[in-house]
């Protein structure tokens, strides 16, 4: 299965393809880097996207999401995020349409997988 991992931080990056290395995972900082792979890559099956992918601009994730959302709807998507109150989720999880949600400051390596195997498991309408 090809993954696509978008996160600004490189601890995350290196965590999630280790622990994923089963599989073929992309890895990658930035938005655009994400654009360029979306555009020059086979399709990927999931992308697994930080809503936060850089301190300036926060927004990146967001609009990753939407650009797969719109441009590419067979990839799942799996929002990664370190600060979401509870109370947030389902307002957060239909403004991005995503299939699931991880919350790092929460994170285990079980919550990774059962969130691709979910998220592969789903169809959508």
């Amino acid at each position: 299965m090809r993954i696509l991992c978008v996160d600004d931080e490189e601890f995350w990056r290196g965590f999630i393809k280790h622990q994923l290395r089963d599989h073929h995972v992309d890895a990658v900082g930035t938005l655009r880097e994400a654009v360029d792979l979306l555009h020059s890559q086979p399709g990927y099956a999931v992308a697994l996207v930080d809503l936060n992918l850089h301190a300036a601009n926060d927004g990146e994730g967001g609009e990753l999401l939407n650009l797969l959302r719109l441009r590419f709807p067979n990839t799942k998507r799996i929002a990664l995020t370190a600060y979401l109150a509870k109370e947030a989720i389902t307002k957060f999880m239909t403004r991005y349409d995503i299939d699931e949600l991880i919350i790092k400051r929460d994170f285990q390596l079980s919550d990774l997988r059962q969130a691709i195997e979910h998220a592969m498991e789903t169809k959508r309408d």
